[in-house]
């Protein structure tokens, strides 16, 4: 069954009938999971769909390897996020900096209400200035120790960093940048 499969409803009412009935394993919810209202059965539970979202959301590995993987795959998702603002963030940030002279006045370029060089515009050039410092060196800082990492621990020729990280290094030629 998938998650769309069971209901709140469903949970509620499997769990009075098993209340009801005294059938079950002998572990309640009361005793593993705290009260929920009474003391039911953690079966009826472990077939809700709640119960299944709460197993998927708090996921924990069980093995060290296996936590290394959801660590690389959490990295690997918020870097491909990076990746693809990378260009539009930059962009915006450089604009804070872009001004047109238009009859004898500079005003701002994205917003042509503003004008250029007042204490509202030297405030957006400062946020736009701390951006760029943050997003490039932080995206390059990120980068270059992921790939650091990898090399260390020769893992560009294994299959799961390859998946993940080779977007990052696939398009480079090794003899001309490592």
């Amino acid at each position: 069954k998938s998650m769309s499969d069971f209901s709140s409803r469903d949970l509620s009412v499997s769990v009075q009938r098993s209340s009801l009935s005294g059938k079950g394993s002998g572990l309640s919810s009361k005793n593993i999971l705290g009260s929920l209202g009474g003391s039911s059965n953690f079966a009826a539970m472990e077939t809700s769909g709640w119960w299944l979202f709460l197993q998927t959301l708090l996921y924990i590995p069980s093995t060290p390897q296996e936590m290394h993987e959801l660590i690389l795959e959490n990295m690997s998702i918020a870097f491909m996020s990076l990746n693809l603002g990378y260009v539009v963030i930059l962009k915006y940030c450089l604009q804070a900096f872009s001004c047109f002279d238009f009859e004898g006045t500079k005003y701002m370029y994205f917003n042509a209400d503003e004008l250029c060089y007042t204490p509202e515009h030297f405030q957006i050039m400062t946020a736009a200035a701390a951006g760029l410092i943050v997003y490039i060196a932080g995206t390059w800082f990120m980068f270059i120790t992921v790939m650091r990492v990898l090399k260390q621990t020769n893992s560009f020729c294994k299959k799961r960093p390859l998946l993940l990280f080779g977007w990052m290094y696939e398009r480079y030629e090794s003899k001309c940048y490592w």
